[in-house]
């Protein structure tokens, strides 16, 4: 399982966020883009295996990037974190429809346990053996 990050640099309480989370992704093949352009290019290439992505949107420009992208993550897992509690912020990361919508002002509690159990779950197997 590949679990990829976008998170803009510079950001405190995007800091933080990843210093809760990547030590639940030690096991894990972690890629971090600061831009929403490598990012694209990266979500661009052939995939294989199971994917998560945790997008942290620190603003609303942000937000509107990550959304822009929308065709290349209806096939992962999504972890979306978003710039404030407005219903216009909540309404447009619904349309990702994320496994799970968080906050930047959170503690970061509970993105970090939804995040450990996103990529330590067994992977579902179909009763005939396929994937």
């Amino acid at each position: 399982m590949v679990v990829i990050i976008f998170s803009s640099p510079g950001n405190v309480s995007q800091e933080k966020l990843l210093h809760h989370v990547l030590p639940q992704l030690a096991d894990r093949q972690v890629e971090i883009y600061h831009s929403i352009r490598k990012l694209a290019q990266r979500l661009r290439q052939p995939m294989k295996g199971d994917m998560v992505g945790l997008f942290i949107a620190a603003s609303h420009e942000e937000l509107a990037e990550i959304l822009s992208m929308h065709p290349l993550l209806r096939h992962m897992k999504i972890v979306l974190i978003l710039p404030d509690k407005s219903e216009s912020s909540i309404s447009k990361g619904h349309s990702l429809r994320p496994r799970y919508l968080g906050y930047i002002e959170d503690d970061f509690r509970d993105v970090t346990a939804v995040l450990g159990k996103m990529v330590h779950a067994p992977t579902a197997v179909h009763p005939l053996g396929i994937k």
